[in-house]
């Protein structure tokens, strides 16, 4: 594998990566629930799912 190849790859998954933070927010927004919550409702902390939206 090339390095353009890789840096391709790295931003593709930096694009993905953004776009399941974007969408994580947007559909906890939209169901009113503040991180804590929907944390709980999933099983982590209201940390991991702030991380996860950063």
């Amino acid at each position: 594998m090339t390095l353009r190849t890789r840096l391709r790859a790295v931003d593709n998954a930096s694009g993905v990566t953004q776009m399941v933070a974007d969408l994580t927010k947007a559909l906890r927004t939209q169901q009113g629930l503040s991180p804590d919550q929907l944390g709980k409702r999933i099983g982590y902390t209201g940390a991991a799912i702030s991380a996860v939206e950063t």
